[in-house]
C-alpha cells in the first residue's frame, strides 16, 4: 500500500499537476524582440565588407603626402596610443587602404591595424587607437626605449605615401 500510495505521490508531482501559479509560462516570457524592436535582422546595419575598387585607374598626376603623429611621446605598457594619419591629396581617391605598424622589437608588430576609406581631394585624417605591449626590463615582455610608428596608403594595389613616427616605451 506505502508502495502505491508514493507512486501515486511521484507521478502527480512529475506530471505537473502542481504547477506554480507563480511560474510563467511559454507565453508569458517576454521575447528579445519584444522589449526592443530596432533588434530585428533587418533594421541591423550591413557588414562592412567592402570589395576595392581595382578597375578603375588612378589620376596621372596624382600627388598625395602622408604623416603620422600620436597624442604623446611616451607610453606605459597596455596603454591606448591615438594615432592619427593626415593625408593631403590632389585627387579622390576611392578605396584607399591605409595602414599602421610598428613597436616591432622581435620582428613582429606589436601595433597594426588597417583602414580604407575614400579620400577626397585635400586634408583628410585617418585615426586608430592603438594599445602599447607589456613593457619590462626583463623577460616577458618589450625593453623599455624608442619604437618607430609606420603609416602606408595604399590604392589599386600601388603604395602612394608612407610616414614615421617614433615613440617611446617606458616600463610605468
Amino acid at each position: 500500500m506505502k508502495k502505491i500510495l508514493l507512486l501515486l505521490i511521484t507521478a502527480i508531482i512529475f506530471s505537473g499537476c502542481t504547477s506554480n501559479p507563480e511560474t510563467p509560462t511559454n507565453n508569458q516570457i517576454p521575447q528579445d524582440n519584444d522589449l526592443n524592436s530596432e533588434n530585428t535582422a533587418e533594421n541591423e546595419p550591413e557588414p562592412m565588407t567592402k570589395t576595392p575598387d581595382l578597375t578603375t585607374p588612378l589620376p596621372d598626376d596624382l600627388n598625395i603626402s602622408a604623416n603620422i603623429s600620436t597624442d604623446k611621446n611616451e607610453y606605459g605598457s597596455y596603454e591606448h596610443v591615438k594615432i592619427k594619419v593626415t593625408l593631403e591629396s590632389s585627387s579622390e581617391i576611392k578605396d584607399a587602404t591605409i595602414r599602421v605598424w610598428g613597436i616591432t622589437p622581435y620582428k613582429h608588430n606589436f601595433i597594426e591595424a588597417e583602414k580604407t576609406a575614400d579620400l577626397n581631394a585635400g586634408e583628410n585624417t585617418i585615426e586608430f587607437i592603438e594599445e602599447t605591449p607589456h613593457c619590462t626590463a626583463g623577460c616577458g615582455g618589450v625593453y623599455p626605449g624608442p619604437y618607430d610608428l609606420h603609416a602606408t596608403v595604399k590604392a589599386k594595389e600601388k603604395e602612394l605615401a608612407n610616414a614615421k613616427t617614433t615613440i617611446t616605451l617606458t616600463n610605468n
